[in-house]
């Protein structure tokens, strides 16, 4: 009886048999190294739904002898501005429990606003007297209420409840919530946008890197396609062993012939983000060094362990040095 290893590198053979053996590996590995072009366009696709979000929510300026583009400024939920003149912001309420009070805002043109500003905010108004930025928010009765009681008592005699939004309009700017859902929009467009460029660059290196290898092996695709007739693929590792090479796929498709190969690191463990991740590492004579990593996955492949692995790799290199002789290249 074939044991599960067995049979699944048989699929694999059946497999790269269909067609050329060296186009089958070549299209396995394009067909990994396209994961991060997705990405990229997936990523820079993000982008451009999160700028058209940013533009949608970008601040407003409200013109404050404009009642009208106040009211439409809250209907749309979009931000708003007061421009603060010469006076203090004079406060006529305050919120129970809370360090907040509802404030008059006069401006240059003694146009009058109400606003909703901390104690904080409003120490850091009154030493230097700026633009209000906050969230528009419908005058309630209460707001009302006291607003017009002390206008009448302290400023004008005038308010009633016919001619209440004359005055004093419908809306209300609170200051004190984090209004700016641009500014999110903006960061998150510039990660995805990084993320984006990130990957489409992953994605031309790994394609430069298996035309590269195509190239530089071009003279030995009859040794190659023979070697593929009978191969062991560890799809969770990206590579795959023959008699005479080894193929790795993480970063395009590179080759290495066992006869080059001077050097296993067997197992290294580190910790990639939340959860272990286990290493080979492969040093060649021409002082390159290949990763092969994901060993952790291989007991739940039934691709046997990383030993196994370690094993199945060591018995085809016949160059290996010994651990005195590597140090010293070191």
């Amino acid at each position: 009886m074939l044991s599960n290893k067995t049979k699944y590198n048989m699929i694999i053979i059946i497999y790269l048999k269909r067609g050329g053996l060296m186009d089958e590996v070549i299209k396995l590995a394009e067909k990994k190294t396209k994961k991060y072009l997705y990405l990229a366009l997936g990523l820079i696709l993000a982008s451009i739904i999160l700028l058209a979000l940013a533009l949608q929510n970008q601040n407003r300026d409200l013109n404050p002898n404009n009642l009208q583009d106040f009211e439409n400024v809250d209907k749309s939920l979009e931000t708003a501005k007061i421009v603060i003149g010469d006076t203090d912001p004079i406060k006529f309420a305050t919120v129970e429990s809370q360090d907040q009070g509802f404030y008059f805002i006069i401006n240059d043109d003694n146009i009058v606003s109400i606003a909703l500003i901390s104690d904080a905010q409003y120490q850091e108004i009154i030493k230097d007297k700026k633009v209000l930025i906050g969230q528009s928010k419908t005058i309630t009765n209460d707001i009302m209420t006291s607003s017009m009681n002390f206008y009448n008592a302290n400023v004008n005699d005038v308010l009633t409840l016919e001619n209440y939004a004359d005055y004093l309009g419908n809306y209300y700017l609170d200051i004190t919530v984090d209004f700016n859902n641009s500014t999110i929009f903006y960061y998150l467009l510039i990660i995805t946008g990084i993320l984006g460029i990130l990957s489409l660059l992953v994605y031309f290196k790994n394609r430069h890197t298996t035309s590269k290898t195509i190239d530089n092996f071009s003279n030995r695709q009859a040794s190659i396609s023979n070697n593929l007739k009978k191969a062991n693929y560890y799809s969770c590792c990206d590579l795959i062993i023959t008699k005479e090479y080894l193929f790795l796929f993480k970063d395009g498709l590179v080759i290495v012939p066992f006869d080059k190969i001077i050097w296993i690191y067997e197992n290294i463990t580190k910790r990639h983000i939340l959860r272990r991740k286990d290493n080979m590492i492969i040093y060649t004579k021409d002082n390159h060094s290949y990763v092969i990593d994901n060993l952790e996955k291989l007991p739940k492949s039934n691709m046997g362990t990383p030993l196994e692995l370690f094993k199945n790799l060591k018995k085809h290199c016949h160059h290996l040095l010994k651990e005195e002789e590597f140090d010293n290249i070191e």
